[in-house]
């Protein structure tokens, strides 16, 4: 309770002192922040570690009933569960305070990470809104730790405020497999998913005991796909439609691999890490699904998103930091928004080789674990330029050109608190 209070009496202060409101109709008080564990997950260099995860959810519950920080009720978790443990192993030395040892030293380096990336945050979104139309003398910040505290004033859509400072805007162009690689792994996934979910369900109906022979990961997983006392034939193909022709199962090209109803993705993010865990899938393969829904022959929307695969490396192909330039612009033919892209002279060249070593296969471009396009690569592309389309509105096409131009957030801001005033 101590730290929900932390943001009301700024927020009551901003509030007074928004009333003089220019040009517009709203003024918005409202308070962003770096969440720890996505923090902690970022910068870490081992985040599937069982006791880091652990110790970071323990830390994330505890430390707001105390007056100590995130960072000193992380470093007694840890104590607590392996007094053995050196933080250093598990931070790049980008955070691990210039090499030294002291898990005191490694805990501060990350409060001052931290307080950079606060810091990097608030510059960008502050011009991210300026770009979109506010001016900056209208917005007035305040960090306070992980939080950082907004006015601004003179709003006419809210909602497009949040969009701005909620996404992150980290732009990837990640190489593919092709579909025929993946798609008849699908076909076998749906059987074993069958022979998996039968053999487990009557322990689902005994003793706690009895299932202890499956891993806490499969607990979890049965749990979240809510299985029916009558199991269907087909668990996974039923609600998830390959990329195939229905009457020879020959796969259509390019990096989707099927598509689905949005109400059924969890479901199926649910079957796939399954897949994963019983090696059915490359282990280098990592799937995303499309940002927008799928589109009827007419133009309509439809409650249907594809699902795409990428290749996983240490690093994507390319990242948003080549980024010269991003422009929102209209195709009359197709009646679409895109986004052009111009990239700096170093990613010109890299994006050359990139498209030479992919003809005939497709490039994801990713913005937040999301894919917005997938073009297949007919040749070698010179000079840098690329589109990104991804069913756009004006202003959608217009804030993401925005976004891009600037660099990509260092962490995932949340919105935990917002105020609106209207203007009399």
């Amino acid at each position: 309770m101590r730290k929900n209070l932390f943001f009301l009496l700024p927020a009551i202060i901003l509030l007074c002192s928004g009333c003089n409101n220019p040009q517009g109709k709203l003024n918005i008080v409202l308070t962003a922040e770096i969440q720890y564990k996505d923090f902690m997950l970022d910068v870490a260099s081992v985040p599937d570690d069982t006791v880091f995860m652990k110790c970071i959810t323990l830390a994330s519950n505890k430390y707001w009933q105390t007056s100590k920080d995130f960072f000193a009720v992380f470093g007694e978790c840890i104590s607590e569960a392996d007094p053995s443990q050196n933080l250093q192993s598990w931070f790049p030395s980008s955070v691990n305070a210039g090499g030294t040892t002291s898990d005191e030293d490694v805990l501060n380096a990350l409060r001052l990470e931290m307080k950079k990336s606060a810091e990097i945050s608030k510059d960008i979104i502050v011009d991210r809104i300026h770009q979109s139309g506010i001016p900056e003398k209208h917005i007035k910040t305040k960090i306070e730790g992980n939080r950082i505290h907004f006015q601004i004033e003179g709003v006419q859509d809210p909602e497009r405020i949040r969009a701005l400072i909620q996404t992150r805007g980290l732009l990837e162009f990640r190489e593919t497999f092709d579909n025929s690689e993946l798609s008849p792994i699908l076909f076998e996934a749906d059987q074993v998913l069958r022979d998996y979910l039968t053999a487990a369900q009557p322990a689902k109906k005994e003793s706690v005991t009895r299932k202890t022979e499956y891993s806490l990961l499969e607990q979890i997983e049965l749990e979240n796909m809510e299985q029916s006392e009558e199991l269907n034939e087909h668990p996974l193909l039923s609600i998830f439609y390959p990329m195939v022709d229905a009457q020879t199962r020959e796969p259509y090209k390019g990096a989707s691999i099927g598509i689905a109803h949005s109400k059924d993705t969890a479901k199926i993010n649910s079957y796939l890490k399954v897949c994963f865990q019983k090696g059915l899938f490359p282990a280098s393969c990592r799937f995303l699904w499309a940002v927008s829904p799928a589109m009827y022959a007419e133009g309509n929307n439809t409650d249907q998103y594809y699902l795409y695969n990428t290749r996983t490396s240490d690093a994507p192909a390319l990242t948003g930091d080549v980024i010269d330039q991003a422009k929102a612009k209209y195709e009359k033919r197709w009646g679409q928004y895109y986004i052009l892209i111009q990239m700096n002279e170093e990613g010109a060249k890299e994006w050359e080789v990139l498209t030479r070593q992919n003809i005939g296969k497709a490039i994801c471009m990713v913005v937040d674990e999301k894919v917005y396009s997938a073009p297949m690569v007919q040749s070698e592309i010179t000079g840098g330029s690329s589109q990104i389309s991804g069913n756009f509105t004006a202003r959608e096409a217009e804030d993401l050109a925005t976004i891009l131009n600037h660099k990509a957030l260092p962490h995932k801001l949340l919105i935990i608190n917002e105020n609106i005033v209207e203007r009399e």
